[in-house]
């Protein structure tokens, strides 16, 4: 079977699980010997694809009077729809909700319960960070009202508790490995950058003009680059396992880099070439990525579960140390030195101390349609397959700060600041990872502030279509500031993931900010999304009018 993959514009979890159309559409093709399209609309998309984050979260813990966390106790309920989905089973959200808790912290006790309701609901499945926005959300709104309870900041209860960089690798009561870790950096830098103190004072001006103004300060992790080691949902034995990278220098001395991670939207082709430039020293232009198309791919897993630029990138530089070998023996023997006195920049071999240059598009002639010149022990072929698999992955780290505006004359909330800095290892391309970033956090804006998938009591889905399910707008988005604190990791080229955390940030930080807006008037939430109904009511109390 050959697959080809057209453009596709995110995928978010749901493009990751089996649904039964997709088969029929295959067998019918093969039954009928014709092409068989299938186009489901908008409103039979969120009637039959798979939702999530419908869960009752009920978390307790215990404190010192220092404020360090001594255990925790969490029962998470999980909504999974009428039947279990393929593969990830109903068990991936509520499990991963529960284990993940811990986040960045020291937790030297835990124990939860993680259930999954069958309900007349459509089935319910994986989406971005799967489980982890739930539990960092909770656990982080947790740790608010400790501080309030024990009269400290939000921030130095989060100080105490995170793990230090001194302390690693720092495997947590999950048996969850923390290593090459600067969570405590990531929050610093947060303070400094967002000039927490200076800050704090807003809130009485914006009291002054009808506003309660909440800011909320959080941190988290994000296991990412998941390899063999890791189940792919617990429970099940399929693992993730590695990913295959080919290599290729053509005749003209344009590299040929064929990928099994098929592109969503992430820039994975952007990405590979980087990596690929700078671990060959040719230049970016002279890179050409195949993607998306499994008769000239090898085979690998896919994307998913942030881990594209770890494997991928990972499986690259393994390839391109090889080929580099290649090259430098070729061009050695050509040049009558040795393959240690030679390097490779800007697409030319050439003598370290300078003088003689061949280009790589000539090594690449002679050993392709002049190989006779070359002994056979040298000349190995000038492509090269490698795989990678970081076996269990790594954490990467962020702190993120939401500052909320809710009008009490409506209970609207507005998202007035944002700031966040990651760490997400070794980065690739700047601009690709605020791309991530700001995505992220704009659905989990939309998750904190608005989209709820309602059913009536007849069973019928009332928000059916992008009118009644509220998606965040450009106007609902504020100026994201972007930051990073680099920590690399063990893999190869120090790089962790980033296509998943900010989204686990951003719903944490705006329920703290709402929640911090509403004691300041002696209300509170527990219920989200934070829609100004909601608001309206823990505000008045019920009531219908009046202004607290």
């Amino acid at each position: 079977m050959r697959v080809i993959i057209t453009d596709t514009g995110g995928g978010f979890g749901q493009k990751s699980t089996a649904y039964p159309e997709e088969f029929v559409v295959a067998y019918a093709a093969l039954r009928l010997r014709r092409p068989v399209k299938w186009v489901e609309d908008r409103l039979e998309h969120m009637l039959a694809s798979t939702h999530a984050r419908d869960q009752h979260i009920d978390v307790e813990a215990a404190f010192d009077k220092e404020g360090r966390i001594l255990g925790l106790r969490a029962q998470v309920i999980s909504d999974c729809g009428a039947y279990s989905i393929t593969p990830w089973t109903a068990g991936i959200e509520p499990l991963q909700t529960a284990g993940l808790m811990p986040g960045p912290y020291r937790v030297p006790a835990q124990r939860y319960r993680a259930m999954a309701v069958a309900t007349n609901k459509t089935p319910g499945g994986p989406y971005r960070a799967v489980g982890r926005p739930s539990a960092v959300a909770a656990l982080e709104l947790v740790l608010d009202e400790a501080a309030r309870q024990l009269g400290m900041d939000p921030v130095d209860i989060r100080l105490i508790n995170l793990i230090r960089e001194e302390e690693t690798p720092y495997r947590n009561i999950n048996r969850l490995v923390h290593e090459h870790i600067a969570y405590r950096r990531c929050l610093e830098t947060l303070l400094e950058k967002a000039d927490y103190e200076a800050l704090r004072e807003t809130r009485r001006e914006a009291r002054e003009r009808g506003k309660l103004r909440g800011i909320g300060v959080i941190c988290y992790a994000e296991l990412t680059g998941l390899g063999t080691r890791i189940p792919l949902s617990p429970g099940i034995p399929m693992r993730m396992g590695r990913d295959a990278v080919t290599l290729r220098l053509e005749p003209t001395g344009v590299l040929t880099v064929a990928a099994s991670m098929p592109s969503q939207g992430q820039r994975i082709a952007t990405a590979m070439r980087q990596v690929a430039a700078d671990a060959l020293g040719i230049p970016v232009d002279r890179i050409r990525v195949v993607l998306n198309d499994t008769a000239v791919v090898p085979f690998g897993f896919g994307v998913g579960a942030s881990r594209t630029a770890v494997v991928g990138s990972g499986a690259v530089i393994r390839a391109a140390r090889e080929l580099k070998e290649r090259i430098l023996a070729c061009a050695a023997h050509l040049m009558e030195v040795a393959p240690e006195e030679l390097e490779i920049v800007d697409g030319v071999v050439r003598h370290r101390q300078g003088g003689r240059e061949l280009p790589l598009e000539q090594v690449a002639y002679i050993s392709y349609f002049e190989g006779h010149r070359l002994p056979s022990e040298v000349n190995q072929g000038l492509e090269v397959t490698a795989y990678y698999d970081p076996i269990f992955g790594s954490f990467s780290g962020a702190a993120h700060l939401a500052v909320v505006d809710i009008d009490t004359h409506t209970g609207r909330p507005e998202v007035v600041r944002y700031v966040a800095v990651e760490d997400c290892g070794r980065v690739i391309n700047p601009a690709v990872v605020k791309g991530q970033v700001t995505g992220g956090v704009a659905q989990g804006l939309g998750e904190a502030l608005m989209e709820e998938l309602v059913y009536g009591e007849d069973g019928q889905l009332y928000t059916g279509t992008l009118m009644d399910y509220l998606v965040p707008t450009a106007p609902d988005v504020p100026n994201i500031e972007v930051y990073h604190v680099e920590q690399p990791s063990s893999a190869e080229g120090g790089f962790k993931g980033v296509g998943e955390g900010a989204h686990s940030g951003a719903l944490a930080a705006i329920c703290c900010a709402v929640v911090d807006a509403l004691k300041q008037a002696g209300a509170d939430l527990t219920e989200f999304p934070a829609t100004p109904d909601r608001i309206w009511e823990a505000l008045t109390g019920g009531g219908d009018e009046g202004q607290p």
